[in-house]
């Protein structure tokens, strides 16, 4: 294989993935397994999706979808996240993995904060477009997870898994039943400097589905 093409085919991984995913696999991280470390986990979804979509052909959803992830990705990559999935209209985001930092909570608080900024700017420009705006919730949690490579001999992926992640998802979805878009957890309230602690609020104790204990919410003001 010649090095142009060596080339390509990094390019081309590196969109299938991101990058540092890419660049930690080839050093040979590939192995199957994963290790238990503390990290932050970022879910985002578009509300309404499924009823904005029904009213847009084809064509306008992909355009709009394309131009939603390009500018949430920015975000998160900015502060130093992973884009780990693309869930139909939801984004999950991992700050703190695979290579770990100490500062990945406020990491996560900052590209949620940019999100906002983000989509407020991306509904300027849908409205210029003919398109509909949207409107978009944000949860976040931090805590131990296991990252890894998990699959089968034949296919492996990295992510993180746990309930961790599990929590970080479910504090997402409460942000329409809370009408609020930006909610984050005790622990990750916890991990914040004191300038963004005094954007939080705390919403009380809220019972999470499928957990046995409630969880303590922040709201986050902007």
């Amino acid at each position: 294989v010649s090095l142009q093409e060596k080339e390509f085919i990094k390019d081309t991984f590196g969109k299938a993935v991101d990058p540092r995913i890419r660049d930690h696999m080839l050093k040979g991280n590939f192995k199957p397994g994963g290790d238990l470390i503390m990290a932050t986990v970022l879910f985002s979804d578009i509300r309404g999706f499924t009823s904005l979509s029904e009213n847009l052909n084809p064509d306008q959803v992909v355009n709009l979808l394309n131009q939603y992830f390009e500018k949430m990705s920015h975000c998160i990559t900015s502060n130093g996240g992973i884009v780990n999935k693309y869930i139909g209209d939801a984004v999950m985001a991992i700050f703190g993995a695979p290579i770990e930092t100490d500062d990945h909570g406020q990491r996560a608080f900052d590209a949620g904060l940019q999100m906002i900024e983000a989509r407020n700017k991306l509904n300027e420009d849908l409205k210029a477009q003919g398109l509909p705006e949207i409107h978009t919730g944000i949860g976040i949690h931090s805590g131990q997870l296991l990252s890894g490579n998990i699959g089968s001999k034949d296919r492996l992926e990295y992510t993180v898994i746990g309930d961790t992640v599990n929590l970080s998802s479910r504090i997402e979805s409460l942000c329409k039943k809370l009408n609020h878009d930006f909610l984050i957890s005790r622990e990750m309230f916890e991990l914040l400097d004191t300038r963004s602690q005094e954007q939080c609020r705390f919403k009380g104790k809220v019972k999470v589905k499928g957990k046995e204990n409630f969880a303590q919410i922040y709201t986050v003001h902007y």
